[in-house]
């Protein structure tokens, strides 16, 4: 078992010294396709469809939007961006908390921005036409993420303006919708949860460099994986809890997912949801184990972090999942922000009689009890 493990391993090894080694190794080709906007979500607070579930702001609960954006750029790199905004509060004041990150996926340079301001918008902007509803606005001082697009979904704009991590990005929605837990709503830490992504939207746009060079996004080779969230009032108070989300992207394979292992005081949820490019959803679950070799202390601010797992489903498929940096930790210790892992990471995996290696995101944290 142990010399199959290792062997795994030199998979997975090899995947990431070779992006090392080449430039542009990985595949980021995005979708052409379109979605449906009409894709039905959990009929909660007024939402029934993509559209109206984007601007959910539940009192009291968390609303978040999240891009994760793999792009290759003009100079020949390729980088994950990653841009959070999240939302809670009292229906008339919120606390905005936001997660800013890039990763240079061929230097390992990584960069990050955290913070958290009170706002009380506003929550949409004006077009120029004066016939035209104003549009989802999710931003704050640094950072955010708007429509473009009268629907809220079809067109939006990922914008960072923090220090060493400033990008500005398109993302057309040319991907098929993948609903969590196969109808868009599943259980996180005691409270029902709704989510839903499009995993491979169309991506242009630039990234301003530490040094101050701009270099542009080739939409050709990028694209963006965008994550809405919040949480159902009335379904129950979160218990607070350690989770681990990972993103999984298999090119030349029509499987996507979006896998969550989830840890509180009295349970551990694993649900992992694939979807297919015909939008065929398939949830499994799995046993999780942290390896013991991908442990990761942050010398900022001393969690440990695993950043090598495998997990294993019923039927006999498995994926092996290590971070390509350990050093990937989005922090900062003078603000009541959140800390999280969110590492840019390679995949070796056995699924549907497939045997394929991918890639994603790996993201990591401590959620706190709600009051």
């Amino acid at each position: 078992m142990m010399s199959l493990r290792l062997a795994l391993y030199a998979v997975i090894a090899s995947l990431a010294s070779r992006a090392q080694a080449n430039n542009n190794a990985y595949d980021f080709t995005p979708d052409s396709g379109s979605i449906l906007l009409e894709s039905t979500v959990p009929a909660v607070l007024g939402a029934s469809n993509l559209t109206t579930s984007q601007d959910v702001m539940p009192v009291g609960q968390l609303s978040s939007y999240w891009t994760g954006s793999f792009v290759t750029a003009s100079n020949n790199h390729q980088y994950l961006l990653i841009n959070h905004v999240m939302y809670i509060g009292t229906g008339s004041s919120y606390l905005a908390t936001t997660h800013i990150s890039v990763y240079d996926i061929n230097t390992k340079s990584f960069s990050q921005n955290v913070y958290s301001e009170f706002t009380t918008g506003p929550f949409a902007w004006s077009t120029s036409s004066s016939s035209s509803a104003p549009l989802l606005r999710r931003s704050a001082s640094l950072n955010g993420i708007d429509a473009l697009s009268a629907d809220n979904v079809t067109q939006l704009h990922s914008w960072s303006r923090a220090p060493n991590n400033t990008f500005d990005l398109v993302v057309d929605a040319t991907s098929a919708v993948l609903l969590n837990g196969g109808m868009g709503q599943f259980e996180l830490m005691g409270a029902a949860c709704v989510e839903w992504g499009l995993t491979k939207g169309r991506t242009s746009g630039n990234i301003t460099l530490a040094g101050g060079a701009v270099v542009a996004v080739d939409p050709a080779r990028s694209f963006t994986w965008y994550d809405r969230q919040f949480s159902v009032p009335g379904s129950g108070s979160s218990t607070g809890g350690n989770y681990t989300w990972f993103s999984l992207i298999l090119p030349g394979t029509p499987i996507r997912a979006s896998i969550w292992a989830v840890d509180t005081a009295t349970t551990k949820r694993r649900l992992a949801t694939f979807r297919f490019d015909n939008g065929t959803h398939v949830t499994k679950t799995f046993k999780f184990t942290p390896l013991a070799d991908g442990i990761y202390t942050s010398k900022n601010t001393n969690i440990t972090y695993h950043t090598k797992h495998r997990l294993t489903f019923p039927d006999g498929d498995y994926i092996n999942v290590a971070a390509t940096s350990l050093d990937q930790e989005q922090y900062n210790t003078t603000s009541a922000a959140g800390i999280a892992y969110e590492g840019f990471s390679v995949m070796d995996v056995s699924l549907f009689g497939r045997r394929a290696a991918g890639y994603g995101t790996t993201e990591i944290t401590t959620v706190k009890a709600s009051a």
